[in-house]
């Protein structure tokens, strides 16, 4: 049988890991150093595979609260 090219990844309950990666693979940094994709400023991003759930809690928080920040400043700027 031929491989499909698909590889599916463990859920990180697998690695021992209860908060995912808020990681949607879009990875580009703004002037101020913050993800545009998932939010995270570069050093969140590079604590990450260290940190602890709590740790990783609070990273995800704080990058939600970003993307949400970020996309009301874009909608204020085109008139929505």
């Amino acid at each position: 049988m031929k491989p499909s090219g698909i590889i599916a990844t463990p859920p990180a309950s697998a690695f021992g890991m209860d908060v995912p990666s808020p990681c949607i693979k879009v990875c580009t940094l703004d002037r101020e150093g913050v993800c545009t994709g998932c939010g995270r400023r570069i050093e969140e991003i590079a604590a990450w595979p260290q940190a602890s759930d709590e740790q990783r809690r609070r990273i995800a928080e704080a990058a939600r609260r970003r993307r949400l920040e970020r996309l009301s400043s874009l909608q204020k700027r085109i008139g929505r």
